[in-house]
């Protein structure tokens, strides 16, 4: 059987090389950047101030007594600081289409890599912690605790490496088809409803407490997916008959309901993805000479102000818009209130390379357990074309953007195992 990709250890030290670099992309971004313009020095005058917190433009007073416990509320409030300094400050629509194109990238993701958390191989492994991983994209931020996570699973985790052990290489990708079965209801339910009450106008649709409030719960999305996923398992507990180690026989109808849930929880990331990344380029390359004169103001605006540049392309990481030193001092010395088009700017800036660079690194790493999957003995079956591939991968990612096309490579990989499993019990 031809290989599609070098040696194991060449192919995983290739593919942990330019995760690294996103990882090194990101960071830089995000931590390195946001000292450089001032972006956590208003924050820290702003939201997360000890004594007088507020958020620029944002409903007052500024609420984030959530829990009763100080230094927890403490945090949460400087961390709703970060996202309701742009949904509160004054920004122009660009800053709006990238808000939630980004944020689109940022829960599909989650969505993609919780699955790994549910893989039979991967169970009592690090990596099978994925809800501690998205608790560590909220504190740590998404450019750092994604890249490590995957570097982490390319090394340990043997759904892309398969190690020598007692589970079959389809076993070890498989899920509990009832683990799998309500994920995409717990996504929406953990992390985009959140997100969208969250970005309701305050005061004019939420009052400040309450949308102070939904920004909190956001925060604590990977809690809330966990708790979904801890009950769901408690009212799904499989019969006696159900854990009954199945016969040969039966091993295809079983491999085919597994696809059938994974299948449902792709089709969820690739529907968000296509229609928050089409949407968004489409307005993006409208002209406002297209819109017809009896458009709305606010229409018009919007194509104006959102270029496919400004939604799309980040500032360069050694020019990145930033406050002036002496005009932050005179704001602490005279101890007035941080304008509120400041924030805005500078969190979409952070938000790119935050959700961009670890996006790309999960595509690449998607790209290389597809490879891996595809030269394992279990697939004994005639190899998926190289091109028909390559089409699909590069059209996913035109319409979706690299989650897209991430979680089709995923769900390749999936197939090209079970399937190929079907095929070898078949002959038997």
């Amino acid at each position: 059987m031809p290989a599609l990709h070098p040696p194991a250890s060449t192919a995983s030290v290739s593919t942990a090389i330019a995760i690294t670099g996103l990882f090194l992309l990101g960071t830089t971004g995000t931590s390195l950047n946001s000292i450089h313009n001032r972006l956590f020095d208003l924050l820290t005058i702003t939201a997360a101030d000890l004594v007088n917190p507020y958020i620029p433009g944002g409903p007052s007073p500024y609420f984030r007594d959530f829990t009763g416990i100080k230094p927890i509320d403490i945090t949460l409030g400087a961390l709703n600081g970060f996202f309701c300094g742009l949904l509160d400050g004054d920004r122009t629509w660009d800053v709006d289409l990238s808000y939630w194109h980004t944020m689109s990238m940022l829960g599909t993701g989650f969505a993609l890599l919780g699955v790994e958390g549910l893989r039979r191989g991967n169970q009592g492994l690090s990596v099978a912690r994925t809800n501690l991983l998205g608790a560590l994209f909220q504190l740590a931020s998404y450019s750092v605790a994604c890249p490590l996570y995957l570097l982490l699973h390319i090394f340990t985790s043997p759904t892309v490496s398969h190690l020598p052990g007692n589970l079959s290489w389809a076993e070890v990708v498989s899920v509990n088809e009832r683990d799998v079965t309500f994920l995409p209801l717990f996504t929406v339910l953990s992390f985009f409803i959140p997100t969208v009450l969250m970005s309701l106008p305050s005061p004019s649709v939420l009052s400040g407490k309450v949308h102070y409030t939904w920004a909190a719960l956001w925060q604590l999305f990977p809690f809330w997916h966990y708790i979904l996923q801890q009950s769901s398992s408690i009212f799904n507990t499989p019969s006696p008959k159900q854990t009954r180690t199945p016969n040969r026989s039966s091993i295809p109808d079983k491999n085919q309901k597994v696809s059938h849930a994974l299948k449902r929880h792709y089709q969820l990331i690739l529907t968000i993805s296509t229609i928050t990344n089409l949407t968004v380029l489409l307005i993006t390359l409208t002209s406002p000479s297209l819109l017809p004169l009896k458009s709305p103001n606010w229409l018009f605006s919007m194509v104006q102000e959102s270029t496919f540049s400004k939604v799309f392309i980040p500032a360069p990481l050694w020019n990145p818009p930033s406050i002036d030193s002496t005009t932050l001092a005179l704001v602490k010395v005279n101890q007035s209130k941080v304008p509120a088009d400041w924030l805005p700017v500078l969190v979409k800036h952070f938000l790119q390379y935050d959700i961009y660079a670890p996006s790309l690194a999960v595509f690449v790493w998607a790209g290389y357990a597809l490879a891996s999957a595809s030269v394992q003995p279990v697939a004994m079956s005639p190899l998926i074309s190289k091109r028909l591939v390559l089409a699909k991968t590069c059209s996913w990612f035109l319409v979706g953007g690299p989650i897209a096309a991430a979680t089709f490579l995923m769900w390749e990989r999936d197939e090209v195992v079970l399937k190929s499993l079907e095929r070898w019990e078949k002959a038997q």
